[in-house]
């Protein structure tokens, strides 16, 4: 039986146990925004390699310039945004966070930085990333009004 305590010890101490890939829930990711001493931004955009420049590689922890083209919501309204914005993707052992490049909308938040730059950082569970489908934009909204 000690082999199998042993074997179970080991696991519970691996980057696996520690690595959580809950699905992430837009009204709890706002109100953390909301308390964060940065500056974030919610849009709904898609992300895209600009001509002559490399995207991300898979397998590794990365930085690239993407660029990405959408809307950022502001308190009444979204306002058109298209620019670049530096996106690191971060791994964890053998489990990395995905690249953003899609033809798809997706639900984004964009920090900005000190110099008026955009940054976007994916940790190794795709955290960051929602569908911009309705129950994620509702789950937004209903919490920015304080529901």
């Amino acid at each position: 039986m000690l082999p199998a305590a042993v074997f179970l010890a080991l696991l519970a101490a691996s980057p696996a146990a520690a690595l959580s890939c809950l699905t992430p829930n837009a009204g709890e990711t706002f109100n953390e925004l909301a308390e964060a001493e940065a500056t974030y931004y919610i849009g709904v955009g898609t992300f895209a390699v600009p001509a002559g420049a490399q995207g991300l590689p898979e397998d590794q922890t990365a930085t690239a310039k993407l660029r990405f083209e959408g809307e950022l919501f502001s308190r009444l309204d979204t306002v058109p945004f298209e620019g670049l914005v530096e996106v690191t993707v971060t791994c964890l052992d053998m489990w990395c966070g995905p690249d953003p490049t899609s033809e798809t909308d997706q639900l984004v938040i964009l920090k900005a930085n000190d110099d008026d730059t955009m940054a976007k950082e994916e940790g190794p569970c795709h955290y960051r990333i929602l569908s911009a489908t309705n129950a994620p934009m509702n789950r937004v909204a209903a919490t920015a009004n304080g529901a």
